[in-house]
């Protein structure tokens, strides 16, 4: 049977307009977004994670002062839950959708179901909670000590499985989240050998535009995480920022920038 998904309507919001609030109104805005930024920080840059034959690192710095990416690894027995996604927007509205489907995603991932089920059971919820139109890009995957790793990549960037023998790109499996509430999230399943890497990024790296307008590209990704192809994670995000910064230069970036880094250790 097909779930039937009601959308309510949206209640009118009453007309904000900064310059006519009063100065401790604006004082209080201010100081709720501080901490608002502070949360979602300190959340989201715990940076490294050891489990069982795994090691990861993880980058994120929002375009302003709270954004909608996230990222996060986390295990359950003896599996090494990955995600890393980005909602549709920015600024707080993302920031509050980012953490609505962040803690559905980790919820879920402690019931033990199978991945297609958990990533449908979240885009049900995302779709009932969210207006038409509010999606998002993931990719949750899990990883077990022997190197098998399941994943499904829900309209997100491909992922780069790295390697001695070369570079190996991995594609969306399904639609975002939150575009149709029966739509359906195959698996996908890849093995890495000791040693191997992931790498997955969002948008904001590789839509980072120089001061002559170019983008930064898939392709120079790529290029830098196959000169680095054997680094630890950390090492590895490094030097994917550098070479972010040279391009970039004193450019602001105009969305969040997210990067993971999960590699098998090597025997």
């Amino acid at each position: 049977m097909t779930a039937v998904v009601k959308r309510e309507p949206c209640p009118e919001l009453p007309d904000l307009r900064l310059n006519d609030m009063p100065l401790n109104e604006k004082q209080k805005l201010e100081n709720d977004l501080r901490l608002a930024a502070r949360i979602q920080g300190a959340r989201l840059n715990r940076l490294q994670a050891c489990f069982e034959g795994w090691h990861s690192h993880h980058v994120y710095q929002p375009a302003g002062l709270v954004g909608g990416d996230y990222s996060d690894v986390f295990d359950v027995g003896d599996r090494l839950f990955f995600l890393v996604g980005d909602v549709s927007g920015k600024g707080f509205g993302a920031c509050l959708m980012m953490s609505h489907l962040h803690a559905t995603i980790c919820a879920l991932a402690h019931r033990g179901l199978a991945l297609p089920e958990m990533i449908g059971a979240a885009n049900t919820t995302f779709s009932r909670n969210f207006s038409p139109g509010q999606f998002a890009t993931l990719i949750v995957g899990h990883a077990e000590p022997d190197g098998a790793v399941e994943f499904v990549s829900a309209g997100h960037l491909p992922f780069l499985h790295l390697c001695k023998a070369g570079t190996r790109s991995q594609g969306a499996t399904a639609v975002p989240i939150g575009l149709f509430p029966d739509a359906r999230f195959p698996s996908e399943h890849l093995k890495l050998d000791p040693g191997q890497s992931l790498l997955i990024c969002t948008d904001g790296v590789t839509e980072a535009r120089n001061p002559l307008d170019h983008e930064y590209g898939f392709d120079r990704l790529i290029s830098v995480a196959e000169r680095h192809y054997a680094a630890r994670p950390p090492n590895l995000l490094e030097e994917c920022l550098k070479d972010l910064r040279s391009f970039t230069g004193e450019e602001k970036y105009a969305d969040d920038v997210t990067l993971l880094a999960i590699r098998r250790s090597p025997c």
